[in-house]
């Protein structure tokens, strides 16, 4: 019989809540993907100040550095469903570096 022997690891990526403050890096990250740069006031008003008051937010960080290197958000939707008013979700920002897409195998870091 092999005897198991628990082994150390680190993970280069480490998925977490958003907590305040994590602002200025998702939108640095998000205009290093795209090429319609976006600001904190956009970032404001589309997450902090959306109408529900309400985000779900998964960001990827770098365990090294700390850099964020990947975004998951999806925000509150409100539809009417056989009159019933009801809270759905919308995703509305994924983004992954380009060196991270890969990384976890497939389908990828989200």
């Amino acid at each position: 019989m092999t005897e198991r022997v628990p082994v150390q690891t680190r993970d280069a990526v480490r998925v977490r809540p958003y907590r305040q403050g994590d602002e200025r890096a998702i939108v640095e990250c998000y205009n290093k993907i795209f090429s319609l740069p976006r600001d904190l006031r956009h970032w404001h008003w589309k997450f902090r100040d959306n109408p529900t008051g309400r985000t779900q937010i998964a960001l990827a960080e770098d365990t090294a550095t700390g850099q964020v290197v990947g975004h998951y958000a999806s925000l509150p939707l409100v539809t009417w469903m056989e009159g019933v008013r009801t809270l759905s979700a919308q995703i509305v920002d994924l983004m992954v570096l380009p060196q991270w897409r890969a990384y976890g195998g497939r389908p990828g870091l989200f």
